[in-house]
């Protein structure tokens, strides 16, 4: 079950929404090849990417060796410019919120900021929903910080930025409508639930 599309929508172009998710997108085709490439063992981001690993997870040697094996450029980078709590910057919290672990964590975080952004825009105006995106995106990663002050592992993702946007949509527009598609094989079937329902 996953949502499709909400109702009714705003007439004006969400500008500032569709640019956040070009922006993500762009961001993780760019580093799609490090994804594929095996990092270089000497860097010395990989040395304290696994001490990382051998101190907050008590990965074992065997572990660690593992993990160095499967360690790729893409890995390195997240690490350096990922949120990591023990080490706060606001740039790398910045940088944080346009990295993702994956394909399915882009895809899903882009289509709740899809399906929900746009409303959120056209009552906060753009400049007002950027800043409230950025604002609930640094949000999350202190509260990331509180909960794991020391920890090296770095977070990334839209997620934080996008649950703000969330947030404004279940406050503001509790009447709306959320087409949810739910997949029972072999049978599939698009239902419009209350916006409240869903996001609650």
């Amino acid at each position: 079950m996953f949502p499709i599309g909400d109702s009714p929508n705003p007439r004006s172009v969400a500008w500032v929404t569709y640019g956040l998710i070009a922006i993500n997108v762009l961001v993780y085709v760019m580093f799609l090849g490090a994804a594929g490439r095996p990092a270089d063992p000497n860097d010395p981001r990989a040395r304290a990417y696994l001490e990382v690993l051998r101190k907050e997870a008590g990965a074992s040697e065997a572990d660690l060796r593992q993990a160095a094996a499967q360690l790729t450029e893409y890995d390195l980078v997240v690490f350096e410019h990922g949120s990591r709590p023990s080490d706060p910057s606001w740039l790398d919290m910045l940088k944080s919120m346009f990295l993702h672990g994956g394909f399915m964590h882009l895809f899903g975080n882009m289509l709740f900021l899809w399906i929900y952004g746009n409303n959120a825009e056209a009552r906060l105006g753009r400049i007002a929903y950027l800043a409230a995106y950025l604002g609930t995106g640094f949000a999350a990663a202190w509260g990331d910080m509180l909960l794991r002050p020391d920890s090296g592992i770095p977070a990334v993702g839209a997620s934080g930025a996008i649950s703000g946007v969330l947030g404004m949509y279940f406050i503001w527009f509790p009447h709306n409508k959320v087409r949810l598609l739910v997949f029972f094989p072999p049978i599939a079937r698009v239902f419009d639930v209350g916006a409240r329902w869903v996001l609650g």
